[in-house]
């Protein structure tokens, strides 16, 4: 590869209507705990991608949530970004126009804009890198994608390609957080699932998420946004019949 530190920032552009996104990050000061992850995606990479995210995490049992800044690092090809499928006929993808801003010498990108999260586009890589997807991603908890959707938003790729859909069909079964413990906890894991549900168009997710809203809300079908991204929401109120009781209780 050539020089490694010659490398280009890149920041937010071009959000969708549906995914206006506001977000402030943790100063330094505040940053309790650094963690850095490296990846190779492809045989003959050409580019580095170094992604920043900072989140609330626990630590440790019982302590409360500290910010955890990590650092990931893909070893990517270039050809590859560019082939990523896109949600329309463009001439140029935001993806083709980033690699575009780069000549000859520039290898690396820093891409440090609050939407682009380490684990969203871990994920999204490894689902179209056309190999096992590490398993630790079907233990993720919903957040994960949230954050897969802001990317796939940001740089237009086909968040209903069949390799996501396949994805998120492999994910749902693991998800039981709804489905048995404190009834509070389960409306909200409904809710945290029902967004991702929509997004990427997964139906039997998104009708067990809303039939389980339905009969144990305590207000109108709404989801619960585990991340800081603010003014992500469903395309209008969810007004649908409940079907029968029995069917619903049958399911869980």
């Amino acid at each position: 590869m050539n020089d490694l530190h010659s490398h280009v920032f890149v920041k937010a552009h071009n959000f969708s209507t549906t995914m206006s996104t506001s977000h402030v990050q943790a100063s330094t000061k505040d940053i309790h705990h650094e963690e850095k992850v490296t990846v190779t995606f492809h045989s003959n990479p050409d580019l580095i991608l170094e992604v920043f995210s900072i989140d609330k995490k626990v630590l440790t049992p019982g302590s409360r949530p500290e910010n955890v800044r990590t650092t990931a690092t893909f070893h990517v090809e270039k050809s590859r970004l560019a082939e990523l499928p896109t949600n329309n006929q463009t001439k140029r993808t935001p993806i083709q126009a980033m690699l575009k801003w780069q000549n000859a010498s520039q290898d690396k990108i820093l891409l440090d804009d609050p939407h682009d999260h380490a684990r969203g586009w871990a994920l999204m890589l490894h689902i179209f890198n056309d190999k096992d997807i590490p398993i630790g991603f079907l233990a993720d908890p919903p957040a994960t994608l949230w954050h897969l959707a802001v990317v796939c938003d940001k740089w237009n790729i086909d968040h209903k390609d069949e390799r996501v859909r396949k994805f998120f069909a492999m994910w749902y079964p693991e998800y039981q957080a709804f489905k048995s413990g404190d009834m509070r906890e389960r409306i909200q894991a409904a809710e945290t699932l029902l967004w991702p549900a929509w997004y990427f168009d997964h139906a039997e997710a998104f009708s067990k998420a809303t039939n389980f809203l339905i009969y144990n809300g305590t207000h109108h079908i709404q989801a619960h946004n585990p991340t800081k991204y603010s003014n992500i929401i469903m395309p209008g109120r969810i007004n649908r019949k409940p079907c029968p009781r029995s069917a619903i209780l049958n399911q869980y």
